[in-house]
């Protein structure tokens, strides 16, 4: 179990917020004695590598700093040294292939011809590979958060800067940014920025690739979508041609009833527990950026990625929930499956593309 990150000690907490059931607070506010500064600390946004936010400013500075961060925004872009972008980039390929799916699906859905089922089977297993391996790494990700939250030095250039060009900003963030290995607390790129000691003694901890955390609800929602995109995995693979006995079937009354069942048990019943998991564990990543659950933060890049990766568990719900009542009735296919599959796939298309641009744009 890991600890939650040391603070510069000149931060004094003014008051926090945990989720029932976690004992690791979602939101913490300091008072900066040093700066005479209120600062905003939430866990999503440690865990994705965003400094704590001034939340003091007057609303004229904070028209400066949107301007000022406006005017840099990357809506593209590469770090291959930050899981979180490794993450979201995953999700977003393979929302690619899942739309491509649901397009030939629903698009497609009178045409039976070997080439269409096909590449409907190729899509759906590199689709739901890629959600695979980028729920391993979102779960590996909520192990190794940064352990220490020093970045007072990086708020005091921000702050200090509102009016004025900043000094220098390649430096900012740069220690958040981890894939592998944590990078040590105090590396010699910033050594000049001079940062404010932590009330801890530092070090560098191990990076984990399994573990456990229970009293982070970011970790047990990043388990939990992994353990739904595992068991969905199981339906991505059986649905490939030759897998499943009859698989080239056009209907269920073509497949004798052994058949039948293999179809439901290891092919329908799969999505139908897997893509739940990717409705909870949306609703978690929700209610971990809201300061009360029953508020949604619509202004939070964080909330919007949660919210929609639960619009697109539905969706596959419902396609799994539609395919079973295929084999035993055959009703309402095009808008049932079908169409489940191809709304719930730009759903997460969506969601991930916020996740990509939440990461490119930590400050």
């Amino acid at each position: 179990m890991s600890k939650p990150p040391s603070f510069p000690s000149p931060w004094v907490q003014h008051s926090h917020r945990k989720i029932p059931f976690f004992t690791q607070p979602t939101h913490i506010t300091f008072h900066d004695e040093s700066q005479n500064l209120r600062l905003g600390w939430n866990s999503r946004a440690h865990r994705k590598g965003a400094n704590p936010a001034p939340t003091s400013i007057d609303h004229d500075e904070r028209f400066l700093v949107w301007m000022r961060r406006r005017a840099s925004l990357r809506f593209w872009g590469w770090d291959l040294g930050d899981i979180s972008w490794w993450v979201a980039q995953l999700f977003l390929i393979g929302s690619v292939f899942w739309c491509a799916n649901g397009v030939m699906s629903f698009n497609f859905f009178t045409v039976t011809t070997s080439h269409i089922a096909l590449c409907e089977a190729v899509t759906a297993f590199v689709g739901g590979t890629l959600f695979w391996i980028g729920g391993y790494l979102s779960y590996v990700e909520s192990l190794n958060p940064a352990r220490h939250a020093e970045f007072g030095w990086e708020i005091e250039n921000e702050t200090k800067t509102l009016i004025e060009p900043s000094r220098t900003t390649s430096a900012l963030g740069r220690r958040r940014r981890h894939f592998g290995k944590h990078v040590p607390p105090h590396s010699d790129s910033e050594k000049s920025e001079q940062p404010s000691p932590t009330n801890e003694v530092q070090h560098t901890p191990k990076w984990r690739w399994v573990g456990t955390d229970w009293s982070s609800v970011g970790y047990v929602a990043n388990l939990i979508q992994f353990f739904g995109a595992s068991i969905f995995w199981v339906s991505v693979l059986c649905g490939l041609p030759g897998i499943l006995p009859d698989s080239g079937a056009q209907s269920a009354s073509d497949l004798p009833a052994k058949s039948l069942g293999l179809w439901v048990g290891l092919y329908w019943v799969p999505q139908v527990i897997g893509a739940p998991c990717f409705v909870i564990s949306g609703a978690m990543f929700m209610f971990e950026v809201q300061r009360k659950w029953y508020i949604p933060k619509i202004n939070s890049l964080g909330w919007h990625v949660g919210f929609w990766n639960m619009i697109g568990g539905f969706g596959f719900w419902f396609c799994g929930i539609f395919g079973i009542w295929r084999e035993v009735g055959g009703k309402y296919q095009k808008w049932g499956t079908a169409f489940s599959t191809y709304w719930g796939s730009w759903a997460f298309l969506l969601g991930s593309y916020i996740q990509l641009f939440e990461t490119l744009n930590k400050r």
